[in-house]
């Protein structure tokens, strides 16, 4: 059985996330927490195959969580599930020893796939996430990179408010409007300065 913990401050996407793991099989919930020193003190007893971390939390950072925690738990796998989706955040996640980094954007059937990746032992990355990774050691950075469609940070907040069912394969799990799909409509983008197009 696949063991979780869940570390996530706000607490109409934790009940999601809850939801999405309950109705997995062959995975069990064994801690959800909302701040990460709660979980620091119980990192011996706790010992999960994933922990699914956000990274601005009250206190200590998920960023910081993971360098504390990794040492304790060797074995376990970080998925970072946030709304950051800027490179500080993304790398300093990586480097820290996350194995995953999804927005929270995400779909519930992207968060589930997610989930079964990371414990294959695969990284799972939303494609907006994959996007930016790859530019990122890219000789010639892709100059139309911040023009992806995408919800703003700003916006991404306004999500937090409404779980749907966590069926939904078209709804993001913590809103309950559509959100735009970072790769998909793409008919807007400017590509006049892209060293090439996306297709």
């Amino acid at each position: 059985m696949l063991q979780i913990v869940l570390l996530e401050d706000n607490l109409h996407y934790r009940r999601g996330l809850e939801q999405i793991i309950h109705d997995m099989s062959g995975v069990t919930l064994i801690g959800s927490y909302s701040n990460a020193e709660a979980v620091l003190k119980k990192i011996d007893q706790l010992k999960p195959d994933i922990f699914i971390v956000d990274i601005n939390l009250e206190g200590m950072s998920g960023i910081e969580f993971i360098r504390r925690a990794k040492p304790f738990v060797p074995h376990a796998e970080f998925l970072m599930c946030t709304i950051n989706d800027d490179n500080t955040n993304i790398f300093e996640s990586l480097k820290s020893g996350a194995t995953g980094y999804m927005l929270k954007e995400s779909s519930a059937d992207e968060i589930r796939n997610a989930i079964t990746e990371i414990a294959a032992g695969g990284s799972p990355m939303s494609a907006y996430i994959s996007r930016r990774v790859i530019a990122s050691f890219n000789a010639d950075p892709i100059n139309c990179l911040p023009l992806l469609p995408k919800a703003s940070p700003n916006a991404r907040l306004k999500y937090l408010t409404t779980w749907p069912a966590a069926s939904s394969t078209k709804k993001s799990p913590i809103a309950s409007i559509s959100l735009p799909e970072p790769l998909k409509n793409t008919s807007a983008i400017p590509t006049s300065n892209c060293r090439y197009k996306i297709k």
